[in-house]
This record gives C-alpha cells, structure tokens and sequence, in this order.
C-alpha cells in the first residue's frame, strides 16, 4: 500500500500563496483603502466608510494560480449606519461612489452586480463588495437584487469553529483587539489545520480541471467542510473527504450555504451540463485515488495523483531518515502505511 503524504505536503507548500504574494495583496488592498479615504465623493452618501478583509485570505485558504488563473481578495467596504432601505441610497449609488473613488488605482476597474473590481497585471485582483448597516447585519448593496442579507464575517467563524482555531469574532471588529487578532493570523499560519490543506487541495483540483466549468471557492469550502475526514497522512484525508463529497452530491446535489443568507443553495443555477462535468471530474478524481492508495509503489500512486493535480504535484523519492532499531512485534503493530519505491 503506497504513502503519499510527503507528496501532498510538498504539493501544498507549491500552491499555499506565498509571503511575497500575501504581502503584495495586502499592500495593494492598504493602496486602494487609502485612496477611497483620500478621495471619497460622496454622490449623496454622507458616512465615511470602513473596512474589512475577508474570504480565502483571512481564512489562509487561498492558492497560488495556475497558468493565468487570478486569485482574488475581498475588502469588504462597510458604510455603518441604521438607515432602512428606502430611506437610504440605492445601492447602485453606492457602487458609483466607490467606482468614482478607485478609478484610477490600476489600468482596469470596472463595476460588476455584486462588487466593484481592481485588477491588476501581476495575476490578481481585490474586490470591494459593499455593505450597509453593522458588521454583525450587513446588507450586501447587489445592483440586480437591491439590499440583501450578506454576512460573510459570520462566514469565517463558521469556518474557523471547524479547525478549532480559537478564532473569535470580535477579532475582527474591534481595533483595540488587534495584537490578539495579529497572534492569531500568525498561530494559524504556524499550525497548519488540516481542513485548510484540504480546501487548498479541492481548489487547486479545480483549477487544473477548468475553472469556470468547476465550483466556485465558496462551494468547494464549504463542501470539504461538512464532508471533512481526517487522518494522519494527507493523500488519505483528501480520499476519503472526496468519497464522502461524491456520496453526498450523487444523493443530493447541492451546496447549501451554512451562513446569512442560511441554506441558500449555491448549486441553484447549475447547468445539467455544468452539473455533470463537475462530477465526472470528482469520481475520475475518487475511482484513481482508490487506485492510488492502494497500488503496491509510491511512484504509481503518485502518478495517478498528478493526472488531477497537474505539474505542481511532483514525484520525488522523500528524504531518507536514519532510524534507530525497531523491535520486530512494534514494526508488526504499527498501522503505518511505509513508502515503498
């Protein structure tokens, strides 16, 4: 039975965003904070706004790209205030305000339903989605459905309560709290949860199959979440969450949102024939990690691995460890599954 959890190790250290990338998004995103602070037109809005990061970033499951796939981040931009709908702005006014503030950050910046995008030459862009009223009851301001309930905050301490991370909430809203905040953004780099290798993994799958034609990041986190089975070696883990995703998507395919707005189904406006790439996709990708796991050298097994995760995922012998004797009924005992090549 092969082992390839060094190989999964090493592929996570290739599509984990790097230091340098993690910095270059967070000076971008302090740049485009700063300029909407600076020049701010107001097209009737009277409050100045604040902001949050959210998403992949914060929760450090975001990856590099492959070949030119962009990776995004979202800063959320929140006007705080106790306005109804009606008495409000339109949210179309927000977005102009926004617009009008960033248009000239970067060579292309555009308006979209949800948001308003900067992107930029190097692979990447940030989105500013925009919202009305408190951090804790945002309304996310959609140009097609007028105000509607978004918490994408409530999002990442859902996702955080499954990696027992020891995140908090008011991590992120109060300023006064930001060296705790700080301590936590570094433990969780330092101990790398395996729920977050895994979402890391399903994304960079998704990427090598076709992007457009697969699950968004959202939908690939949430499904590795419910679905998550842990172990002690990563190309196991992956397996057995991947079987669990396929058993449940055959017996219902959806993704229902486990945050505001609560069971909203993000696979509501699949294609049949989207619907049956994806999970063609997702039992290639089970029926050849079963063969994976259990083919008899690590250099078959990882061969299988790498036809879904494309170049990133190298085949290299791991380095030797001199070990110190082990009596003969302990190496009968243990249930470790050695690397043979």
């Amino acid at each position: 039975m092969a082992n390839c959890d060094y190989e999964f190790r090493k592929f996570n250290g290739a599509i984990r965003l790097t230091d340098a990338r993690r910095s270059e998004l967070r000076a971008s995103r302090n740049a485009i904070r700063d300029t909407i602070l600076s020049q701010f037109k107001t097209n009737g809005i009277t409050i100045v706004p604040a902001f949050r990061s959210q998403g992949s970033f914060v929760m450090d499951t975001i990856v590099n790209p492959v070949n030119e796939n962009e990776f995004d981040l979202d800063l959320g931009v929140y006007f705080i205030g106790d306005q109804a709908p009606d008495e409000r702005p339109a949210p179309e006014a927000f977005h102009a305000a926004i617009l009008d503030a960033v248009k000239d950050q970067t060579h292309e910046v555009f308006d979209k339903d949800t948001c308003v995008r900067v992107r930029y030459v190097r692979q990447y862009h940030v989105d500013l989605p925009i919202y009305y009223r408190s951090y804790t009851h945002p309304e996310l301001a959609h140009k097609k459905n007028g105000w509607t309930w978004s918490n994408p905050l409530e999002f990442i301490e859902w996702f955080e309560g499954h990696t027992r991370s020891g995140f908090r909430i008011d991590l992120l809203l109060q300023e006064a709290l930001r060296p705790d905040y700080d301590k936590w953004k570094e433990d969780i780099r330092k101990n790398d949860d395996q729920l977050r290798r895994m979402v890391r993994y399903a994304k960079a799958w998704a990427d090598e199959q076709g992007k457009d034609a697969m699950p968004a990041g959202v939908c690939l986190t949430i499904l590795v979440a419910n679905n998550l089975v842990r172990d002690t070696n990563d190309d196991a883990a992956f397996l057995k969450t991947m079987q669990r995703m396929r058993d449940a998507l055959d017996l219902r395919f959806e993704c229902l949102r486990p945050t505001t707005p609560q069971g909203e189904d993000l696979f509501a406006n699949y294609t049949d024939e989207k619907r049956q790439y994806y999970m063609d996709r997702l039992r290639g990708l089970v029926a050849d990690g079963e063969r994976a796991f259990n083919a008899n050298m690590n250099h078959e097994s990882c061969a299988l691995w790498r036809k879904h995760f494309g170049g990133r995922f190298t085949c290299t012998e791991p380095p030797r460890v001199k070990e110190a004797a082990t009596p003969l009924a302990t190496v009968i005992g243990t249930q470790a599954r050695p690397y043979r090549w």
